[in-house]
């Protein structure tokens, strides 16, 4: 249905694909627009075999190797991509905005004064021991990482000096989510980044076919920490990425399973009798999640295009990072987050099944909060550039806050009139149109920031409401009757009714400018209310800003619902630099 839906809204607005294309261009800070298009995604066995045949060192991963295969095709959507790895000074704003837990190395302080306490203890413990004739307690060995998970609440933190545009390390896959959420942004595909890296080739590096020094910092560089982010201009790809290859690993939301076509394989080398088989056979993990690009400690071999390791989780290293992608659609990687998190017992249903929604035809505005990066130039020089190469990519920008007001409309009312849509939600239960959201205060109606379920109810009383029962079980009762009782509105109206995520009625007032006609562009944007206002005795023209959601909810057929969602906010927020759909 989701898919119909999209298709539905490009053949009834043909408009919409040139303006995603110029919307495109706004790209969220810090980020690079790639068209996307079809990409070569993963590698061939015999390309693999010859670099085994090569490389007799690498045949004890052969298992690893094997996993990129087979080679194929994928269409990529749209997308942004962060020019470099999230570097410590980004996702230290995160940790300062939100109070999320540090990596334990940014604790280096405390952590010592830990260790020191802890072998004190110990010291004592042993020194007790001894002088009693008793067995020595065993020296377990202090762990820095698990100290700091149960004491940094409690401790101070700072980024290492001269770290600030390091990639972020330790971090497992929720830490990622977490502030790719927080910024507005979502973690890459794998497809995703071998699109960025191969831009529809099947070059092994993100620079070409060849292995070259100086291109990207992999085991040869004989580092013994991660560097700088962009510290490799001639490993930047066309497009002015960076670090695609080496310095740290990157999640991606890809589960470690097979392509399509994947076979297990057994290599033979050699002849005679220095002839050997090498069985190479992936550990195939749902649960795990594919890091890609390798790191400054991955020899080149590893540090190639194709490359996917399969990753618990909860895993943090030294050399495993990320950086974050945004759909090219604004408002939607946000409209995932939004729906993902309504619990399943409070999402409405129909006798049909549950309520559907399309999250792709998400209506929004949003916006970045960005602060100037901390010490560097910026601009640094890509291949074939006369500039003077710097420390920092022109693109490179420090997030440190994200705004959005988005409603997500449901797939469609099954339903071929207006009549027929005040009948539905008279004689069965409501008909739910939509989900509002959003981080910024309401002030009418008075609901402040959160997630709403917008239901409708028509005009008039419902078929069995003489027969109804006041003091019926509370469980039994349907939505409509239960907002009926608990926001007490008129029913003689149409009406929208706003539910909390936990299926709880919040707020209910008249459906505006309701009317079932030709699909109609979705639309937001502010506009001037004047209302009429009596004060001292006189009749008072008074202009309010407010925000309205032009809607369109397809019915049964070509035609469906239009209306207009009114909301305002404080003064000045509707007129601050969104980003609109």
């Amino acid at each position: 249905m989701a898919k119909f839906a999209l298709l539905l809204s490009l053949l009834l607005f043909p408009g919409a694909a040139v303006a995603a294309q110029k919307k495109a261009l706004d790209a969220p800070p810090g980020m690079i627009y790639l068209k996307g298009g079809r990409t070569q995604v993963g590698n061939d066995v015999k390309t693999i075999e010859e670099m085994l045949e090569a490389s007799p060192q690498m045949r004890n991963f052969a298992g690893a190797f094997v996993a990129e295969t087979p080679l194929f095709k994928e269409e990529v959507a749209p997308f942004f991509l962060m020019v470099s790895e999230v570097s410590n000074e980004q996702y230290a704003a995160f940790i300062e905005d939100t109070g999320f837990r540090p990596p334990h190395l940014w604790g280096e302080e405390a952590v010592n004064e830990g260790r020191m306490a802890y072998l004190e203890e110990v010291g004592k413990l042993r020194k007790e021991a001894r002088d009693a004739g008793e067995k020595l307690p065993e020296m377990v060995p202090f762990d820095d990482a698990a100290w700091w998970q149960q004491n940094w609440e409690e401790s101070e933190w700072a980024v290492p000096e001269g770290a600030e545009h390091q990639p972020i390390t330790f971090v497992d896959y929720q830490d990622a989510r977490a502030y790719a959420r927080w910024a507005g942004l979502r973690l890459m595909s794998e497809s995703e980044f071998q699109y960025a890296a191969r831009r529809g080739t099947e070059r092994v590096y993100p620079w070409g076919d060849e292995w070259s020094e100086g291109r990207c910092a992999s085991m040869e560089y004989n580092s013994a920490e991660v560097l700088k982010i962009a510290s490799f201009p001639e490993g930047a790809t066309e497009d002015g990425l960076f670090d695609l290859s080496g310095n740290v690993w990157e999640w991606t939301t890809t589960r470690y399973m097979p392509y399509d076509g994947y076979k297990m394989q057994t290599f033979k080398f050699g002849r005679g009798n220095k002839r050997v088989e090498v069985p190479a056979m992936a550990k195939w993990d749902p649960n795990k999640r594919v890091v890609v690009g390798g790191s400054v400690q991955s020899p080149r071999e590893i540090c190639r295009v194709t490359t996917r390791r399969g990753s618990d989780r909860f895993q943090k290293t030294s050399s495993l990072g990320f950086r974050c992608a945004a759909t090219a659609n604004p408002g939607l990687d946000r409209a995932l987050v939004v729906l993902d998190d309504i619990p399943n017992e409070f999402r409405p249903s129909t006798p049909e099944g549950p309520v559907e929604y399309s999250p792709e035809l998400v209506i929004a505005m949003d916006r970045w909060e960005t602060k100037p990066a901390g010490g560097g130039k910026r601009g640094i020089a890509l291949p074939g550039s006369e500039a003077t190469a710097s420390e920092l990519p022109a693109d490179y920008q420090v997030i440190t806050g994200y705004s959005y007001i988005s409603f997500v409309p449901v797939t469609a009312t099954p339903v071929p009139t207006l009549g027929d849509l005040r009948d539905a939600s008279l004689e069965g239960d409501l008909v739910h149109l939509g989900v509002l959201s959003t981080d910024q205060e309401i002030v009418d109606p008075p609901i402040g920031a959160g997630t709403w379920m917008v239901a409708f109810r028509g005009a008039g009383g419902s078929p069995n409401e003489e027969s109804k029962d006041e003091d019926a079980d509370e469980e039994k009762k349907t939505q409509r009757e239960i907002a009926e009782s608990a926001l007490g509105f008129d029913t003689s109206v149409d009406t929208l009714i706003l539910f909390n995520s936990q299926g709880e009625p919040v707020t209910s007032f008249p459906a505006d400018r309701l009317e079932w006609g030709n699909p109609k562009k979705p639309s937001v944007g502010p506009v001037d209310r004047v209302f009429t206002v009596i004060e001292e005795d006189e009749e008072v023209e008074v202009t309010e800003r407010w925000l309205e959601f032009n809607l369109f909810i397809s019915g049964k057929g070509r035609k469906g619902t239009r209306f207009i969602l009114g909301l305002r906010f404080n003064d000045g927020v509707i007129d601050q630099g969104w980003r609109k759909s």
